[in-house]
């Protein structure tokens, strides 16, 4: 509904699945209503959730602090564990084969570094710096993981850039 913030917060229970004319969407319920546990196979300390960009300053003031507080907030509410890019050691000058990249691929620069400090990680999940998580209870991320873990196909899931009620491509797993 448009008007869905206007009071409290809908509880999980009080959630409807989204309905959209978008067959690919038809039935894509809503954050909240994401109730579903890790498939036994995957331990939650397995998930490691990394955010932020390359500055500690940055990430302790304004809005990066605000979202960086409520994704920490999620990860250790599900378990997963949590870091910022800033926190591990990788080449933040952003050069390879004599390009320099954007500030936006600290994210990659900084996968190895990441995969070495969690060597008994299955799944990765990047966040970007600017995403809230108002519902830490969301098993949403577990929806995918999931997913994944019935089909070993799947290497990546990327969101798309899409409506408010999805997951858009600020996250990766």
């Amino acid at each position: 509904k448009d008007s869905w913030w206007t009071g409290n917060p809908p509880r999980r229970e009080q959630i409807e699945e989204i309905r959209s004319n978008d067959p690919c969407r038809l039935g894509l319920p809503s954050s909240l209503s994401f109730i579903e546990p890790l498939n036994k196979s995957i331990k939650p300390e397995e998930v490691v959730k990394f955010t932020g960009g390359d500055s500690l300053n940055r990430r302790l003031s304004g809005f990066s602090l605000l979202s960086g507080n409520s994704i920490k907030d999620f990860a250790a509410y599900h378990g997963y564990q949590q870091i910022f890019v800033d926190e591990l050691d990788y080449d933040k000058s952003l050069r390879y084969g004599g390009y320099t990249y954007r500030p936006q691929w600290h994210r990659v620069f900084a996968m190895p570094s990441l995969r070495a400090k969690y060597p008994g990680a299955k799944y990765f999940i990047w966040m970007d710096d600017d995403v809230l998580v108002p519902y830490k209870e969301t098993d949403m991320l577990n929806h995918y993981i999931n997913l994944m873990e019935a089909d070993p196909e799947w290497q990546m899931v990327y969101g798309d850039e899409a409506p408010a009620y999805v997951i858009n491509s600020g996250f990766f797993i």
